[in-house]
């Protein structure tokens, strides 16, 4: 059974439900951004005049220094993939048999586990609380922290529900491809009190 269908098998249990794990902390200290987050996600995805399909699951993230390290986790907890950004861009996915596999973009090998796609390219801004660089962004709100709550980005609508000071505990992402599928996505987010690990 592959890895998005472990998770997909796992679905019918409730997003509330699912087990958060445990975070990822940096080894060394940071010149750059640095931030972890651990949480649940739910992902809904339905092409034009099919069925809808759920997969949720819990993950684990930290972006420090220029790099990241992503933990796809099942609803009981189990890793099944984790996908590792290096400074260059290189991405690596990992999945729980050890099969690694390498690209330039960690957004497609999300979406070879997931089975739709994850902006987690621009996820590395919108969790920080900011905007991508590219592409141009329309802002309809900000908080009063003036993090954008309410935005457009590279196709995605971003809602942030809830925030802390470093970025989002809880947000909306909704967007449609090219052939018309509808994509949701929902994170609930944890913060995480950084210090180097031993």
């Amino acid at each position: 059974m592959n890895r998005r269908a472990c998770l997909a098998s796992l679905s019918v249990l409730a997003l509330a439900a699912c087990t958060t794990p445990q975070a990822l902390r940096p080894r060394t200290e940071a010149e750059g951004r640095s931030l972890s987050r651990t949480g649940r996600f739910s992902l809904r995805y339905q092409p034009p005049a099919q069925a809808a399909e759920v997969v949720q699951g819990g993950f684990a993230w930290l972006d420090h220094d220029g790099r990241l390290q992503l933990d796809l986790t099942s609803p009981v907890g189990a890793v099944m993939a984790r996908i590792e950004v290096a400074a260059n861009g290189l991405t690596t996915l990992t999945e729980a048999d050890g099969a690694q596999t390498t690209a330039a973009s960690p957004d497609a090998l999300a979406e070879r586990i997931l089975g739709a796609p994850l902006p987690v390219v621009n996820l590395r801004d919108w969790l920080a609380g900011e905007l991508s660089a590219n592409p141009e962004a329309y802002v309809e709100q900000r908080n009063e922290r003036g993090q954008p709550v309410q935005f457009q980005q590279a196709g995605w609508r971003v809602r942030v529900e809830d925030a802390d000071a470093q970025g989002p505990l809880r947000m909306q992402l909704n967007h449609t491809t090219a052939d018309g599928t509808d994509i949701q996505v929902r994170l609930v987010l944890r913060a995480v009190t950084l210090a180097p690990s031993s």
